[in-house]
């Protein structure tokens, strides 16, 4: 740079040491000539020295090639690195379009059997009505659906699920009943047996499916794709594990 550098006096001693251990040569390693200069001038200025040599910005052969294998190591790791990135990149989006078209398959399968469940030929249940008070107000309006056909996931009158059904009728009279049979069970007090009321949910096959008490003993329920939503007694199943009332 043409700039003089002052070092401090203990800087300077530590290099003249090295420099007379060196036999009046001094090796200096940096990345840049003037900075070497400078302090070659600054030590000269000091001591009235006339040649100071100086060896900078190179290393051996050997160092040199060492660094260049450290290169090439670097490079193909994190040649490496992309590569496994890449492949779990494609494999991440072909489990995604697998999962798409999974999912349009099992809708496709849902639709198709809808449209069997709804030709099938179910008769609706004819006996007695729950009187509209109350809770059985949601039962008399699960009843009207009688025929729809399941559709997993479904909570409206183009397709209910076995929650989905108690789900929908409830919001109809202002309640809030969980499309989710183990919330149900966890929202609502246990109803006693022999004090059922119509209304009242009736859990079953360890709270993956449910039904809607109407009295007397029977049950409207959404049962399974490929069926309908239909009146069955309670008695007809055997996987009973309680009754609750929202």
């Amino acid at each position: 740079t043409g700039e003089e550098v002052t070092l401090p006096s203990n800087r300077v001693d530590e290099l003249m040491a090295v420099l007379a251990e060196a036999g009046g040569k001094v090796i200096i390693w940096a990345n840049y000539r003037p900075s070497i200069e400078a302090i070659l001038l600054a030590i000269q200025k000091e001591y009235g020295m006339t040649s100071v040599a100086s060896y900078y910005g190179d290393t051996s052969d050997e160092d040199r090639e060492s660094a260049k294998v450290e290169v090439r190591n670097a490079e193909a790791e994190k040649a490496k690195v992309q590569a496994i990135l890449a492949e779990r990149k494609q494999i991440l989006q072909n489990a995604r379009a697998d999962l798409r078209s999974a999912i349009a398959e099992e809708a496709a399968r849902q639709r198709s059997a809808a449209l069997a469940a709804a030709s099938s030929g179910y008769q609706p249940f004819n006996g007695p009505l729950p009187d509209g008070a109350g809770n059985a107000e949601a039962a008399r309006i699960a009843m009207q659906y009688q025929g729809v056909p399941y559709v997993w996931g479904g909570a409206s009158p183009s397709g209910f699920d076995c929650s989905g059904l108690a789900s929908y009728a409830y919001a109809q009279i202002g309640k809030s009943v969980p499309h989710y049979t183990y919330a149900i069970w966890s929202a609502f007090p246990q109803v006693p047996s022999g004090q059922y009321q119509p209304g009242d949910l009736v859990m079953l096959n360890g709270l993956s499916h449910m039904g809607i008490y109407i009295g007397n003993g029977m049950m409207v329920h959404a049962p399974h794709t490929g069926d309908v939503v239909r009146v069955v007694p309670m008695s007809s199943r055997s996987d009973l594990v309680g009754v609750v009332r929202p």
